[in-house]
């Protein structure tokens, strides 16, 4: 033991500096030796990449599915327009066969009862009451197509903010 020195209060003078990676990840190969100098921005180490692969395949797989969302949303949007037009068009169709019964119907109301039978009048009032009902269930079926018209705006506009997250997610993996 006489041959090694000893001491009870030693130092080392040295320049300790923190290192922190921007991924984390395993080491898989030390890019220095020791007490080498080393330079701003020079890689220490090199990490395993393969986790950082799966993470990046997963945004990219996200970003595709918030694409698809929006794609669908954009023809829920399409199907809505075209049932509005659809349902406009059934308002319109039962309107007119509203007015025709309610001109049918004032037509008879005028004559005698020799001239037609009080069966035929009251047939025609049925009509006519059945054809208000029809335009009114119409009128609801139509303003149920513009309420799914604005859902779909809204679903598009949700999906085009998950496309934007998902793509700055992919960006942010990069």
């Amino acid at each position: 033991a006489r041959q090694f020195e000893s001491t009870d209060d030693a130092f080392i003078d040295a320049y300790a500096q923190r290192v922190a990676p921007q991924v984390a990840g395993r080491v898989l190969k030390v890019l220095g030796d020791d007490n080498q100098l080393v330079q701003a921005g020079q890689s220490l180490l090199q990490i395993d990449p393969s986790d950082v692969d799966v993470s990046l395949d997963q945004d990219k797989a996200m970003l595709a599915e918030a694409k698809g969302k929006l794609a669908e949303a954009q023809a829920q949007q399409l199907v809505a327009q075209a049932t509005v037009g659809q349902s406009e068009a059934d308002v319109q169709q039962a309107q007119t066969i509203l007015q025709n019964n309610q001109s049918e119907m004032k037509r008879y109301e005028g004559l005698t009862a020799e001239a037609m039978s009080r069966q035929h009048l009251d047939d025609l009032r049925t009509a006519v009451g059945n054809q208000q009902a029809q335009v009114s269930a119409q009128q609801k079926k139509l303003a149920r197509a513009k309420a799914q018209t604005e859902l779909a705006k809204s679903q598009i506009a949700s999906a085009q903010a998950s496309v934007q997250a998902a793509e700055a997610q992919v960006a942010s993996s990069q």
